[in-house]
């Protein structure tokens, strides 16, 4: 009868097998280190130590194996290298990893995508089971019309992209439609998507879109009708929002003639063929007629008019605020005039305002009366003084920091002088004295409006003599309190702004 070996003998018999058998299949070494409990001859389960991934006892599935399962062959040449013996499960690729080991091994895998493991499809996990992932972009993929869940085993081998990321998804029409309406409502919240326009063609598919501001883009005269598949770059706008829309030769037209005449400007025809917001355009003046006859003249194009950037050129070498009026001493005593009017309301005659003002020219020039009908408004009684230019000036803002707290600005009289307008009659409509006896008051306060100016001490100083010419002092005794000076300070700097 066999003598049973010992369990020192079974150590050393098994760890010489398991040697000769690593080294044959240049695999990493394993050893038996002692037994569970107990020594129980063949049936013993074995304390194992691979040299890469440690102790057995210590994976999440325990691998401890039956000693009888080591030396499985009996003759290790004959066998052909040690087939039959096992090994590491781990270095062998059979190790069945538990729940928590396949999370973390997965979220390792897709640590570089935009994609994260949010459960698996079944309670029974292996390397076949189908996992449930989140994208960043397109939420639960495994919700798609076309559902995306692939298997542990391909993520763990391949790794894992979002099939819609990958563009080769095929939407349906409904998903389209919601994601591009997502994508609206986070960056684009003027538009809607309406719907597909015809048949539906997957992303080549033409799309009705509304803009809350401008209605549906397909309307337009160069209309806009995108595609899906344009609108994955994320760029796109309403074209009249983001003011890249070329209108049609008869919108610009049309447009010119809505907005031009606010600003005393009259549009004769384009310079060349119309092509576009950059087209060159004539035009005309209420006040100083065609102005393609003045040499000066410099074509602005319907971008600049749309803008407000170009206006009349003659009419701004006229508006000379009394802070630049300081640099042109020449243009001192060029005679002016001041005007004081009641503006009412077109329909109603109620008072609209009082306004202060300079004009060259008479104030009906100033204020046409197309622009009058076209704002609603009138002009009732008014006051009219000739004097030098520049105690026109002088006098208006003195009225306007000494009636400072009076102030109104009407939407009527919007790029008409809106800022020099009072809620009530501060000077009185129907007294020309009182208007006279503010332009002596204004007189006094000459020397600290250039002391308070940009001037250097050279142009202060020369100021000053051209005024002494003209016939009026510089240093009368000032009257008001200082809120009035600090007023009458800031109102010539912002007009000089």
């Amino acid at each position: 009868m066999r003598r049973p070996i010992s369990e020192t003998e079974a150590l050393e018999a098994i760890n010489q097998r398991l040697e000769k058998y690593c080294q044959a299949q240049k695999k990493p070494l394993i050893k038996v280190i002692g037994f569970v409990d107990q020594y129980k001859g063949d049936k013993s389960l074995c304390h194992v130590l691979c040299s890469v991934h440690g102790s057995g006892n210590k994976f999440c599935n325990k691998w401890q194996p039956r000693l009888n399962h080591l030396r499985r062959a009996k003759n290790l040449n004959k066998r052909g290298n040690g087939h039959g013996v096992s090994g590491c499960p781990k270095c062998h690729g059979n190790y069945r990893p538990t729940i928590d080991e396949y999370k973390a091994m997965i979220s390792a895998k897709l640590s570089n995508t935009h994609c994260t493991l949010d459960s698996f499809s079944s309670e029974t996990v292996n390397a076949k089971t189908r996992c449930n992932l989140v994208c960043d972009f397109h939420g639960n993929c495994w919700e798609f019309d076309k559902p995306y869940h692939p298997q542990i085993s391909k993520v763990l081998y391949h790794g894992a992209h979002c099939s819609k990321c990958k563009k080769g998804y095929r939407y349906s029409e409904e998903e389209l439609l919601i994601e591009l309406q997502n994508w609206f409502n986070k960056y684009r919240t003027n538009l809607t998507a309406i719907g597909v326009i015809g048949k539906f063609r997957g992303k080549s598919s033409l799309l009705e879109i509304k803009c809350k501001h401008h209605g549906l883009l397909s309307k337009f005269g160069n209309p806009s009708t995108p595609n899906f598949e344009s609108l994955e770059k994320k760029t796109f706008d309403c074209p009249k929002c983001s003011k890249r829309y070329k209108p049609t030769e008869a919108e610009a037209i049309s447009e010119l003639n809505s907005i031009l005449p606010s600003r005393g400007l009259i549009f004769n025809s384009f310079l060349k063929t119309y092509q576009g917001r950059h087209t060159k355009c004539q035009l005309s003046c209420i006040f100083h007629g065609d102005l393609t006859k003045f040499k000066e003249y410099r074509y602005p194009d319907i971008d600049n008019l749309m803008n407000a950037k170009s206006g009349c050129f003659l009419c701004a070498k006229e508006q000379h605020q009394l802070s630049n009026m300081l640099k042109k001493m020449h243009q001192f005593d060029a005679t002016r005039n001041l005007y004081y009017a009641e503006f009412l309301d077109r329909q109603t005659s109620k008072l609209v305002a009082y306004k202060i003002g300079v004009c060259f020219r008479t104030i009906k020039l100033r204020y046409y009366e197309k622009g009058q009908i076209t704002r609603g408004i009138k002009i009732g009684k008014k006051l009219i003084i000739k004097l030098p230019n520049i105690l026109c000036l002088l006098t208006e803002i003195v009225i306007l920091a000494e009636s400072f707290k009076e102030r109104k600005y009407p939407p009527q009289l919007e790029n008409w002088g809106k800022s020099e307008c009072f809620r009530s009659d501060v000077i009185g409509i129907d007294s020309l004295d009182n208007l006279t006896r503010y332009v002596e008051h204004a007189k006094q306060f000459f020397s600290l409006v250039v002391k308070s100016s940009a001037l250097s001490p050279e142009e202060k100083e020369a100021a000053l003599d051209k005024w002494k010419s003209m016939g009026y002092g510089t240093d009368n005794q000032l009257n008001g309190d200082d809120i009035f000076r600090n007023n009458l300070i800031k109102i010539l700097h912002s007009k000089s702004k």
